[in-house]
């Protein structure tokens, strides 16, 4: 993943990449808070002199610029399946899915420190983000007991903690989740939740951050939000069992919750659009 040196309509500039851009590779570009901004194909590739790389593209990417970030999706490692597997004990997350077209199906994670499933993307050391996940179906699996608290490790003054046992968010270069506000369609995209169980947590259950086209079925919730910490996104509250911050086209139906404080869905209106809440039981 690299930033490039110049923009001009179809031709850019860009640094010598890790690996190098062939004619016909897949492009995506994103802007510099992982917002996506368009696809193209390579059209022609030379090499210049100081080993940066010239790159003709097969359409214009509207908003493209210098503090963008462009990644060829042939070294993403698409399409991969985790499936009936067991986590547990563990010091850190269970599973981070960070490439297009997977399947996370049928596993049980239980006792981990971190948010069991981390769905996005990770800039923690950059520039070590990949273009965000989309296509990804997690389905029927069992998540208890896992989680530090309920607050957030990421927003100055806060309790330290994790924001839900199913995360989907973007974490920056300065250690924030990606709740700038920024129009662009979020990077993870088509991401399909279903069939889902999770019971004994600190905080909410399912966290939809940076996202759009998700949908949400068939979720169980017992006894979530066991710690009294949360902190607020806009309108939505940690306090809520499924959380919506910084998402569009939102689906969520068929949702089973039940505990003393298990809490309802929670959504930020100021930074979210078209969800729909079609049955929440509680």
């Amino acid at each position: 993943m690299v930033q490039p040196l110049r923009v001009a309509g179809t031709q850019i500039r860009i640094p010598s990449p890790e690996f190098p851009v062939s004619v016909g590779d897949p492009l995506m570009f994103s802007n510099s808070a992982w917002g996506l901004l368009g696809y193209a194909t390579a059209t022609a590739v030379s090499t210049n002199a100081d080993g940066s790389v010239n790159v003709t593209l097969s359409n214009e990417v509207p908003h493209l610029a210098t503090d963008s970030w462009q990644e060829d999706l042939n070294f993403m490692a698409p399409r991969w399946i985790i499936r009936n597997n067991v986590f547990h004990n563990g010091l850190g997350r269970a599973v981070l899915p960070q490439s297009p077209y997977g399947l996370l199906e049928n596993n049980v994670m239980s006792d981990m420190f971190h948010y069991p499933i981390f769905i996005g993307i990770l800039q923690d050391v950059p520039p070590s983000a990949t273009p965000g996940v989309q296509d990804l179906q997690v389905l029927n699996n069992q998540i208890s007991t896992s989680g530090a608290k309920a607050g957030s490790a990421f927003i100055a003054g806060e309790v330290a903690g994790l924001p839900g046992a199913i995360l989907i968010g973007t974490w920056l270069n300065n250690g924030l989740f990606d709740e700038s506000g920024s129009t662009d369609v979020p990077v993870n995209q088509d991401i399909v939740l279903s069939g889902n169980s999770v019971r004994d947590v600190p905080g909410p259950a399912v966290f939809i951050g940076s996202a759009s086209k998700v949908s949400v079925s068939g979720t169980q919730v017992e006894d979530s939000n066991r710690r009294a910490e949360h902190y607020f996104l806009g309108t939505a509250s940690t306090e809520g069992s499924i959380v919506v911050s910084q998402s569009h086209d939102v689906t969520i139906a068929g949702t089973e919750m039940t505990g003393a404080k298990t809490g309802p869905v929670s959504i930020d209106r100021h930074s979210t659009s078209e969800i729909k809440v079609e049955k929440r039981d509680r």
